[in-house]
């Protein structure tokens, strides 16, 4: 009796899944992690220890300036300071940010744990999260309390002033994916309908969301490489949506 190889049995059921385009993103990512890794290692001790060093400096000259402050004008430079320094923080978390992209999420979670002896079925991003004691996600996984899947206030807004039948829509369609023909077979209605009432949600989305970024951006908002996409694709048009997405 021939031996199973589990590790090429898993790789095919992979690229039956993923396709060869999939696979070749997944590929390119490790590459750019092991890259990154890499580059995080060329730092010398030397240079640890200046940078250790001008954060130190950093601190003192902070909490100097905040023992010094006595009358309005100099809690107003403190104030001034930590907005600065928000600012910095905010645009260095944004460089640093990595899209997947099409990279399933999926990906990498044999890393984590051996799927010989953890089945995939419970090596999900879903399973590991209810074992690490995450229910926020699935309290929140349903028509009524989606908005809370996301943190940024303005799309929370954005989703919380939904109808309830829009809701259902962007729930089903946007979220858990459906076909518009499966969705149009649940509530008895014509493909055409469901169509067109997805494109009246997805637009009054976009809308809004366009609208609050511009603000934003006004009051000194560093968006996120995700939300300059958006910006860029809202204002040389968004292209029509695909009836399989």
């Amino acid at each position: 009796m021939n031996e199973i190889d589990f590790y090429d049995l898993e790789k095919s059921c992979d690229e039956n899944k993923y396709g060869s385009e999939g696979m070749d993103a997944l590929e390119r990512e490790k590459a750019f992690i092991i890259n990154h890794e890499r580059k995080k290692k060329k730092l010398t001790a030397q240079e640890q220890a200046k940078k250790k060093l001008k954060r130190e400096q950093d601190e003192e000259l902070l909490h100097r300036l905040e023992e010094s402050a006595r009358d309005e004008d100099d809690f107003k430079k403190v104030v001034r300071e930590w907005d600065r320094r928000d600012r910095n923080r905010i645009r260095r978390e944004h460089y640093r940010e990595i899209l997947r992209g099409d990279v399933p999420l999926e990906y990498g979670c044999k890393n984590l744990h051996d799927t010989r002896i953890y089945p995939r079925n419970i090596n999900t991003p879903e399973e590991r999260q209810l074992a690490s004691g995450y229910f926020l996600d699935f309290i929140a996984d349903c028509p009524r309390e989606m908005e809370d899947l996301t943190s940024k206030k303005y799309i929370w807004y954005i989703v919380h002033s939904l109808k309830p039948e829009h809701r259902d829509i962007l729930y089903l369609l946007g979220v858990k994916k459906f076909k518009v023909k499966k969705l149009a077979e649940m509530r008895g209605q014509s493909e055409r309908n469901i169509r067109r009432a997805r494109g009246v949600v997805y637009r009054k989305i976009w809308k809004q969301a366009y609208s609050s970024l511009v603000k934003m951006q006004a009051r000194g908002y560093m968006p996120t490489l995700r939300e300059r996409q958006f910006l860029a694709r809202y204002e040389n048009g968004m292209e029509d949506i695909d009836d399989d997405e």
